[in-house]
Parts: C-alpha cells; structure tokens; sequence
C-alpha cells in the first residue's frame, strides 16, 4: 500500500516538471526581456546621478552634515561635563584655526575667548591630553567652508545664506528675502551648548546653493534652515518657494 502510495507520488511529481510536449515547464528570459530590463536600469542609473550631483542633493547633503555636527558638539558638552562652543567665521582673514568655516571646542576658562592649549605650559594634570583641569581651552574639531568665498577652495559650494555681508546672494527667487533670515543668528555666530545639553546661546544658520558668478549671486538651491533652540533641541526647516513657508524635515 505504501509502495503504492510513493509510486504514484513520483509519477505526480515527474508530471508536474514536463509539459504536453515533454519540455520541461520552466522558461528563462527572452533576449528581449533581458534588453528591456538593462534599459531601465540604464535610465534610473543615469536618474539616481543626476540627482545626486544636483545642487539639490548636495545643499541636503551639506545641512544633514552640519546639523550632524551641532548634535556632535552637544554630546561633548554633556560628555566632558563642560560647556562647549561651535564658533562660526566667515571674514576669510586669514586665521589658520578658524577662517571661513566654524570651530567646535571646550572651554575650560570660563569666558567665550578660543584659549588655545599648549602642552608646554598648559598641561596642568600633566597627562599629555587637553582636559577641564588645565587652564587652556580644548579644541575638538575644525571645518573649512568648500564653496567660492573660501580662499582655500574657492569653488561653487554650499554657503551661509547672509543678504548683508560680503560674498551673500544679491538677490533670491523668494518672495522675501531678506525674511529669511540673516547667515547665523547667534550672537557673536556661536552656539553655546552646557553639560546639561542646553544652549544658551541659540540661534539658527541658513545655507542654500548659490547660482551664477560675479557679484550678481541668486540662489539656485535652499535655503535650508538649522535651529537650535534654548533648551538644545536641533531641527532642520526647508523653504518652500511655492507656499512661502517653511517645511518642517
């Protein structure tokens, strides 16, 4: 009986792998199915780089990147248990720490002066690092501006949207500019994060991508905005020409 069973189950399943004609059941690809699948591959691929070499992308690429950052000099205030700044400077004067770019570091002197840290004669505890013991203020990290207005890049780049100084766009596509907002909005531009992962010192900072050459610059991309309120929270707000308002991402 169970001899039975298995024979007529092999004959069944014999069955099931042939066709009418004795062929087996399964068939490949066509030559022109396999054309037509390389053909649509060929065009998203060429969809995906444009896009991701449009000004577009990389303006989203350079905000996500320094809203990034904010978080990173926010965990160190709370890390190092010190207060740590995020200085902005766009003068292009020159300065090999910080020029036309921002600088993050702790401040271990109580007042908002960059002291800079020397092993020589700052090195209090004398462990060879830079920590809240010595009497000099510790750099965490320095970022250079790529775009145009840098001296050291020079090139078409994301920049600080500013309507006053220097190297800003003469003028926007938006129905109100100069609402928008004015480059870094804290004082001094620099952010002030505490231990306790606040920041008394907020504000917010506008990049766009700017289009063009000369003295007549407009925006082509943006502007995007960075926010950072009192109390150390960082969002990220895009314009929407179309109903002059923002969007919050």
């Amino acid at each position: 009986m169970v001899r039975e069973l298995l024979n007529k189950w092999s004959a069944m399943k014999k069955t099931s792998l042939h066709n009418g004609s004795g062929t087996l059941g399964r068939r490949g690809f066509s030559l022109l199915e396999l054309l037509i699948v390389v053909a649509i591959l060929g065009i998203l691929s060429v969809a995906v780089g444009v896009y991701i070499n449009s000004n577009q992308a990389k303006l989203r690429n350079s905000v996500f990147n320094l809203s990034a950052q904010f978080r990173k000099a926010k965990f160190e205030a709370i890390k190092r248990n010190s207060n740590v700044y995020m200085d902005f400077d766009f003068d292009n004067d020159g300065d090999p720490l910080n020029d036309n770019g921002f600088t993050i570091w702790q401040d271990n002197t109580d007042d908002p002066n960059y002291d800079s840290w020397d092993p020589a004669t700052n090195d209090l505890n004398g462990n060879g690092i830079c920590d809240r013991g010595d009497d000099a203020d510790c750099l965490i990290e320095t970022v250079k501006f790529e775009n145009r207005t840098n001296s050291l890049y020079g090139k078409e780049g994301p920049e600080i949207y500013d309507t006053t100084a220097t190297g800003g766009p003469a003028a926007g596509p938006l129905p109100d500019a100069e609402a928008i907002g004015n480059g870094v909005t804290a004082a001094n531009a620099r952010f002030l994060f505490r231990p306790n992962g606040d920041c008394s010192n907020s504000g917010s900072i506008y990049l766009y991508f700017p289009a063009g050459g000369g003295g007549a610059r407009r925006v082509d991309a943006g502007p995007w905005a960075i926010k950072v309120n009192n109390v150390g929270r960082i969002s990220i707000d895009e314009w929407q020409a179309a109903s002059a308002d923002w969007k919050v991402n």
